[in-house]
């Protein structure tokens, strides 16, 4: 199995320089780079910050990129990122009952869980009783699977 995760992608306007460097340019780079050597991938996971305000015109941006990709993508928040924003951008995002960005694919290798970290408004990660009960929910379908858990903000202080 082939896994491709990217992270902190940080688009923003299709002309904007942040930190005197182009996301837009870095990340059709990297696309392009996937789809030359890596195209037999399973999925692609982008594990958050996807921009780097949240702005509607980064994620359509970004949607116009990784159209080129092959591979699946699978689409992750960061605390940059806007949930109203990302979801109007990518209506077909998977969502769990309360309205976070986290979703589960299964395969033979075992059960992928992608969470949703985010405590809109804050840089800290956040991971409140509503998705802890959600992912404890995963964790038993999963059955004793193997699960490989996915997450922009690291699972400690």
């Amino acid at each position: 199995m082939k896994i491709i995760q990217i992270t902190d992608t940080h688009l923003g306007a299709p002309d904007e320089m942040i930190s005197c460097l182009s996301p837009i340019v870095r990340l059709q780079t990297c696309v392009a780079d996937i789809e030359s050597n890596h195209s037999d991938a399973d999925f692609c996971v982008f594990s958050g910050d996807l921009t780097d305000a949240g702005k509607p015109e980064a994620y359509q941006a970004f949607r116009e990129i990784i159209n080129a990709l092959t591979p699946p993508a699978i689409l992750m928040m960061g605390n940059h990122d806007n949930r109203q924003n990302l979801s109007a951008a990518f209506p077909e995002l998977e969502k769990d009952n309360n309205g976070f960005v986290q979703s589960t694919q299964r395969n033979d290798e075992g059960d992928f869980i992608f969470l949703d970290t985010v405590d809109q408004g804050s840089h800290l990660g956040l991971y409140c009783e509503k998705r802890r009960h959600w992912l404890t929910d995963q964790l038993e379908k999963a059955q004793g699977r193997p699960v490989f858990l996915f997450m922009h903000h690291p699972p400690f202080d």
